[in-house]
Parts: C-alpha cells; structure tokens; sequence
C-alpha cells in the first residue's frame, strides 16, 4: 500500500439535511494513513459519487436536488474542475451507474419513482437528459417510506445489456434490457417481488453464477435471486438478516459488496451501526455463515470494499467519521485505525 492513492468522499452539506460536508472532499490515502488534499470541490449535496474506468472523471448525484453533476480530475494531483450538469429526470437522486462504454449515466430518482438515462458526451460530461423511466408498481405497506415506487439502486449487469433496479417502494428487483443507444426497453424483461416492508435498496452481481444480491433496508436483508436475463428469470431463493439475533431497536440496511471471488459478502446496518460479513455458497450463491463488525462509528450509511488493499473503508454519516477495517483471508474484519473525520460523509469512492 506504499503507493499514493486518492479517496474521494462524497458529502451532505444542506441544512434541511444537517449536513456538515462541504462538498466532494478528496484525502491522499499513502501506507493506511490518509491526509486531505487541498482540491475540495463545493458542490451541493454530492450524496453519492462514481467515477469512470480511466479514473479521470467523476460524476455525482446532488442528493434531495434534481441533477447530476459531471468533472474532470486529475488523479495525480487530485485537482478537480466541474465539467456540466444536467436535469436527471426526477428529484432526489440516490445512486449512479456508468454504462461500460462509458456513454451513459444512470441515476435512481428516489423522490419521484423514476430513472433517468443521462447521454455522456465526447469528453465525458453530461450532455443530456434522454430518458425518463417511470416505475410503477404496488406500494409496500408502509406507508411513511413506500408511498409509491422509491427505486433507490441501478446496476447494470455484467453482460452489459440489462440494468437492474432496487425499487424501496414497491418491493421489487426490476431487470430491463438495454437498447444500443443504452435507452431501456419500454417494460421490464424479469421482476423479483420480495416480501412486504423489504425495500430492497441496493444490487451488486455475482462474478460467475447466475445470481444478484440486494441489500434491503427496511427488512434488513441480504437476499439472492436467481437471474437469467434470457429466460426472464428473476427470482429470490434466499435471504439472510443483517443484524445480529440480539440487536433491538431501529434499524435500517444501507449498503452491499460482494469479493471478486463471489464467497465473501458485505453489508452494513444503521442503528446497530455493524457491517455483516457473510459466506456465499460457490456452487449455488445461497447465503451461509455470518458475522458481525462494529463500525466504530453512527450511521455508515455507505463503504468501499478495497479488496485490491485487503481492506474496507466505513462512512459513518452521523459522527462524521471514516475508519479503516483490515479484511482477513477469511473475509473476516477487524478495525484498523480512523482514516479521518469529514462532515457528513455519505458515499466513497478510491481512485
């Protein structure tokens, strides 16, 4: 870990949202210690950020807003100059994904039920709105958080030609092809419909088998589906808490990661404040042993499994803290040190 790499941190910094952040805020990360670089970028409410294969541009939802944000950056230096902005096609834009070829930006729309597919131009900025995607469906039964569709998770699949949404609101996993132009076709190719009061918020894909995984916030849940894109197969077959048997109170899931090698699987709880280590079944992708780790912190609402450094990297959103965990051959965690305190750290990202 000798080399210098550079951690971007997204931040709430709107007062509706008490937020303390100041906008994306980038830290030098060198041997396990990380310092901050004098190159913040004053955005508003930069809630979650993604960045590009080349690692030179970043692009960033400005949660509670209505859109998206693109700049260029210069690992080197980590100096960073904002490039475009563009309507999303709804409000409150919770969560991005780049297409493969790197000329589409997907945004979940959380405020309004919809997906936006944002063109990216030439040089990479956002050029512009082209799609906008209204989800239907059942509302769950609560009726505070599942009002109607509230899709909090976009991933495109690792075919390239499908993308898979988390819909909060109505309990489902949503999958729908691609076109060439990266539109999505006008209904969904497979639906997984989880149980009442799941909200499923988040996706990551297996490597090799055939099965996606959400992290679902209000049931607190891990579940698998099986999915096979051809056959409009999309279906849960198994689920796992992500707390421990004797946690009380309010609790809610925030986010997931899954190891290159598909066995080992991470998510992380708000109000118990853990992240849960769980094994994955090889051959099947069922969900097996778990284990649970302190966040050393309030709310982690997000976390950056580096896997290349052996480590993950927890924001805790509500004491303002970022902690290192060090992740052991048998994906087990155990805390290392605090990397740094930032106002209201809400999304990670490691270039």
């Amino acid at each position: 870990m000798g080399d210098a790499a550079l951690l971007l941190v997204g931040t709430r910094t709107s007062i509706q949202r008490a937020g303390r952040g100041r906008g994306i805020e980038p830290f030098w990360l060198t041997d396990g210690v990380a310092r901050p670089a004098d190159t913040v970028v004053p955005l508003t409410n930069p809630s979650f950020v993604v960045v590009n294969q080349r690692r030179d541009r970043v692009y960033c939802a400005h949660g509670d807003g209505s859109t998206v944000s693109s700049l260029a950056i210069d690992a080197a230096t980590g100096a960073m100059q904002v490039t475009g902005e563009q309507p999303c096609g709804g409000t409150n834009p919770v969560h991005l994904e780049i297409s493969p070829d790197e000329r589409t930006l997907y945004v979940a729309n959380h405020g309004v039920g919809s997906v936006g597919v944002v063109r990216l131009g030439e040089t990479g900025a956002v050029a512009e709105l082209i799609q906008t995607v209204v989800l239907t469906g059942t509302p769950g039964p609560d009726a505070t958080n599942q009002p109607s569709s509230r899709p909090h998770g976009v991933l495109v699949t690792r075919s390239g030609n499908a993308l898979l949404i988390a819909d909060k609101g109505t309990d489902r996993l949503e999958c729908f092809r691609l076109r060439q132009d990266g539109t999505l076709e006008d209904a969904p190719a497979g639906v997984s419909v989880l149980p009442p009061g799941s909200g499923p918020r988040h996706i990551v894909e297996h490597p090799v088998l055939p099965v996606v995984y959400s992290v679902d916030e209000m049931a607190c849940t891990v579940t698998a589906h099986a999915f096979d894109l051809e056959a409009g197969v999309l279906e849960a077959f198994d689920a796992v808490s992500t707390v421990a048997p004797e946690t009380s109170g309010r609790v809610v899931a925030a986010e997931i990661a899954l190891d290159p090698t598909g066995r080992h699987l991470y998510a992380s709880t708000r109000g118990s404040d853990t992240v849960v280590h769980i094994e994955v079944d090889p051959g099947t992708g069922g969900l097996g042993a778990a284990d649970w780790t302190d966040t050393r912190g309030v709310c982690p609402r997000h976390f950056l499994a580096a896997f290349d450094r052996d480590e993950l990297y927890v924001a805790n959103e509500y004491s303002h803290t970022i902690e290192a965990f060090q992740i052991d051959d048998a994906g087990r965690l155990s805390h290392r040190t605090r990397l740094a305190e930032v106002g209201s750290p809400t999304c990670l990202v490691l270039l």
